[in-house]
């Protein structure tokens, strides 16, 4: 399979191409095969940590954390019913220590919400991808973008390369 961008289809083609290039694959995760094939329910590998204090849980929040099965689930609801303090509770809670997790959101005030959430448990392991002018003050902080021009050595190399463009 090729793929050329031809707008919104060219897009979906190469997402296509790149899903069946991972099924290819010698080694694929659950997570990857729950994607792959949808109709399978493949388990999760989870651990048991005691909830977070700092963050309120309701019983449905809590039921949900408790009973995750599978590598893939999702969580869905209307705004303001706890989405984001229920993935919170999953990823500080259930996720393997170490493991890396993608959340993904339709929304940017949902992104704003996890990343307000998780700021004080990764700081340093949290990036946010999205448009800089759509997405709240937190989660801007944790853009690619903002984190390199943060590290010492980016600012040095960016501060050269002015020296060197005003030099000729």
């Amino acid at each position: 399979v090729s793929g050329k961008s031809y707008g919104y289809v060219g897009s979906y083609i190469n997402e296509l191409k790149a899903l069946i290039e991972l099924a290819e694959a010698k080694s694929v995760s659950n997570v990857l095969k729950s994607v792959l094939e949808p109709r399978r329910d493949l388990p999760g590998q989870f651990v048991d940590r005691p909830m977070r204090a700092g963050v309120p849980v309701n019983p449905s929040q809590r039921r949900t954390v408790d009973e995750l099965k599978f590598a893939l689930e999702k969580i869905q609801g209307p705004p303001g019913t706890g989405k984001s303090t229920t993935i919170f509770h999953i990823i500080t809670a259930r996720i393997p220590p170490g493991a890396r997790v993608l959340v993904t959101c339709s929304r940017n005030v949902a992104v704003e919400s996890i990343a307000q959430k998780l700021e004080h448990c990764s700081p340093y392991g949290l990036v946010v991808f999205g448009n800089a002018s759509r997405i709240g003050e937190t989660a801007r902080s944790y853009l690619l973008d903002t984190k390199c021009e943060r590290q010492p050595a980016v600012e040095s190399t960016a501060k050269f390369s002015r020296r060197m463009h005003n030099a000729g």
